[in-house]
Parts: C-alpha cells; sequence; structure tokens
C-alpha cells in the first residue's frame, strides 16, 4: 500500500510538471512551403532526414505565437562535422523570403513564427546514424528530435553544369562605408558559393543600354581577395570584366588568367539583352579586341528577342546568325517560349554546332512557371533547376538575386 501511494505521488509531480510546461502544437514542414499553410500537415517534433556527404537540407519550425514573446534555443549536443543552425524567416514585401540568423534569442514579431533550421553534411563527415535535439524553452516548450542518415555518397563540390547567379555591386554595397562594404562583399561571395553555385558581380556601365561589367569577384581582378577565389574550386567557372579596363589592363588579366591555366574556365560577359543590329556589330569589335590577346577566350552574350530592326526584324533565330562566330555561349531566356516545352527545344536545335546552349531567368518568365521571383511558390522556385535538367542546358544563368528596389 506504501509503495502504491508512493507511486500516486509521483505520478501527481509528474502531472504537475507536465502543467507547469504545458504542450505545445508545433510543425514541421519542408522548406519548399509557406508557412501560413502550415495546418496542411501534421503535428510532428520529430525530423529524419537521409543525407548525402556534402549534401544541405532545411527545414522549417513553424508554431502560433503572440508578438514580444521570447523563446530559447538550445541544441543538446556538437555533431562532430555536422552542421547546423536557425534563423528566422520573416516578409519581405509581404512574402516569406528573408533568413535573420539569431544567436540562441529569439523574439517573435507575428502572430506566426517560421524558424528556418539548417543542416550541413560535409563532404568528410563520417557514414552513420546521428541524433540531436533542439529544446525552445518560452511561454511554449518544444524538443524537437533530429536523426540524420549520412549515406556512403557524396555530393561533388560544384555543380555538374554553370550555374551563374548575378549580384548587383550597387545593391550590394549601398550606404555602407569601406570596411563595412568589404565584409559585406565577402558575405555574398560565401553565401552564393554554400549553394553550389557561382557568384558573377555586376555593375551597370551603359545606363541607356543593358550595359553591363561582369566579374567573378566584387573587388578588381588583380585585388588580393580576387586572385584567392580564382584559387577557389568551388567556382563552375569565372565571369572576366572588360568593359572598365584599359587594353593593358586587359592584356595583364588575360596573361594572368593563362598562366594560371584558367582560360578554358573563363567568359567574357560581353552585351546583356542585345536588341539591335548595332548591339551585334558593338559585341563583334568588342570580341576582336579581346581576340588580339587571346584568341581562344570565351565569350557569352544574353538575349530573349531578335532584332528589333534591320531586314530580319523579330527573328530570334537570326542572332544565331549574326553572332555565331563571335560567340561560345548563347543564354537565351525562357520567357518567350511562354511554357511551351517544345519551343524550348525548338531553341536548342536551333543553336549552331559549337556554341553552348545556356538558359536563364530574370523578372521574367512569370505566372506558373518555374522562377525565383518573391511572389512564387517554394515548389516554383525549386522546379528551375529540374527545368534546367530537363530541357539539357548546358548552363544557367539568373539575373539577379539582390535586386530588392527599384533604380
Amino acid at each position: 500500500m506504501k509503495y502504491f501511494l508512493t507511486l500516486i505521488q509521483l505520478w501527481v509531480g509528474f502531472l504537475s510538471i507536465c502543467a507547469s510546461y504545458p504542450k505545445a502544437n508545433i510543425w514541421i514542414i519542408p522548406s519548399v512551403e509557406s508557412p501560413q499553410v502550415y495546418r496542411n500537415y501534421a503535428q510532428t517534433s520529430k525530423v529524419h532526414l537521409e543525407m548525402a556527404r556534402g549534401e544541405v537540407e532545411h527545414i522549417q519550425l513553424v508554431f502560433p505565437s503572440k508578438v514580444n514573446e521570447e523563446y530559447r534555443f538550445t541544441f543538446d549536443r556538437y555533431l562532430k562535422g555536422i552542421q547546423i543552425s536557425a534563423r528566422e524567416l520573416k516578409k519581405m514585401n509581404g512574402y516569406y523570403d528573408a533568413l535573420v540568423p539569431f544567436k540562441n534569442q529569439l523574439k517573435c514579431t507575428d502572430t506566426l513564427t517560421a524558424v528556418w533550421i539548417t543542416v550541413q553534411c560535409p563532404s568528410r563527415v563520417p557514414v552513420g546514424k546521428y541524433h540531436q535535439t533542439i529544446k525552445i524553452e518560452g511561454s511554449k516548450h518544444f524538443t524537437i528530435q533530429l536523426d540524420y542518415n549520412v549515406h556512403h555518397t557524396t555530393i561533388p563540390l560544384k555543380s555538374s553544369i554553370p550555374i551563374t547567379v548575378g549580384v548587383e555591386n550597387r545593391c550590394m554595397t549601398e550606404c555602407l562605408n569601406d570596411k563595412e562594404a568589404d565584409k559585406e562583399r565577402q558575405r555574398w561571395v560565401d553565401f552564393v558559393l554554400s549553394y553550389r553555385m557561382t557568384p558573377v558581380f555586376g555593375t551597370q556601365i551603359t545606363p541607356e543600354r543593358w550595359q553591363y561589367e561582369h566579374s567573378f569577384s566584387p573587388w578588381a581582378w588583380n585585388d588580393k581577395r580576387s586572385i584567392r577565389l580564382l584559387n577557389d574550386r568551388r567556382y563552375s567557372c569565372y565571369m572576366l570584366p572588360f568593359f572598365t579596363l584599359s587594353e593593358n589592363e586587359l592584356a595583364s588579366l588575360l596573361c594572368n588568367i593563362q598562366k594560371k591555366g584558367k582560360l578554358k574556365e573563363s567568359l567574357f560577359y560581353i552585351w546583356d539583352e542585345p536588341a539591335y543590329m548595332e548591339d551585334y556589330e558593338q559585341i563583334k569589335r568588342k570580341v576582336n579586341i579581346i581576340r588580339k590577346y587571346a584568341s581562344d577566350a570565351r565569350i557569352l552574350t544574353t538575349f530573349f528577342c531578335g532584332p528589333r530592326n534591320g531586314p530580319r526584324k523579330g527573328d530570334l533565330y537570326a542572332v544565331f546568325d549574326y553572332l555565331k562566330h563571335h560567340i561560345h555561349v548563347a543564354t537565351i531566356s525562357l520567357a518567350p517560349c511562354k511554357g511551351n516545352e517544345e519551343e524550348v527545344q525548338h531553341i536548342r536545335y536551333k543553336v549552331p554546332e559549337g556554341i553552348d546552349w545556356w538558359s536563364y531567368v530574370c523578372w521574367q518568365p512569370g505566372g506558373n512557371e518555374p522562377n525565383f521571383l518573391l511572389q512564387m511558390k517554394g515548389i516554383q522556385q525549386r522546379a528551375i533547376m529540374w527545368r534546367t535538367w530537363k530541357n539539357g542546358s548546358q548552363g544557367f544563368l539568373y539575373w539577379n538575386c539582390n535586386i530588392y528596389h527599384k533604380r
């Protein structure tokens, strides 16, 4: 009897503890979903991830909250090699988009809180099973259990085809002093490369035309930090500057690139979306200047339409005929295809022999097609690379990832 009473006392004590730590509702949803649809998923506090070495996975923790509620996040153990981070997912222009870092303390700013969890599995992590918990303590308490199964498969350090992402220099460093600007430049280099994509830093040099100076580095090409980037094996290609260089500087750049054995991996991004006969002629003249110093230098241009003047006005394929002896990569917008995959393949087969075909997206296409636009669903944004693979693109270009406001 005494034993039985003791059990009752222990049980009452346990219930009182549970009452002081009320069970809270939490949802774990895929990274491609909007937090607003969290109720489409069952409540759970467990996560199981099957991972390759070198893989990065993301999940979202979503729970109803009150403004100014505070929560403390604690990771119970350090797993050698595996890295985990938490960021708050916040709205930008009405859409969930901004990932805001926080250390351990999170102050809620809305009635729905979403926390973006990133799990990075470096390529040298031993194969095996790993376990970890995240404790979240505040007005409500959560314990998240994470299980990882790391397989004997390693994702390559860089993508199998060039995946290039434009970064606008002006938007990156606007209103920052020199020291802050340099830190921001380095952050963008690391950020884009962490997604196995290659950064391309751009500055518009001719406002009345889409003429940009593009470079693999946010610093001058001969800056010591740029030289380090030339040795970074995560780059799938190197965009070389041209417009802001004198011929002597161009010759020096190409000499340096050739000595490092990087010319085959390098490209000159000459002109963005040329649309007039005089644009094509200017491209030819600029390519001839480059070939004076490196006859096998590779040239890329982007276009989405045929010429807007001349004898073949409006004929997209006329651009191939005008530039086929001067460019090596034809990067073509998918917007004119308007979701017609047969048209995409028609463009692909029209590309002249010896020219690589890349696809690109920018502020178009919209609607239900894949793109990175703020108003699009996560699945549309993820589908960009699926479409790139399906279409057989030899490379991909995105313009531009950090233009959040008007010029």
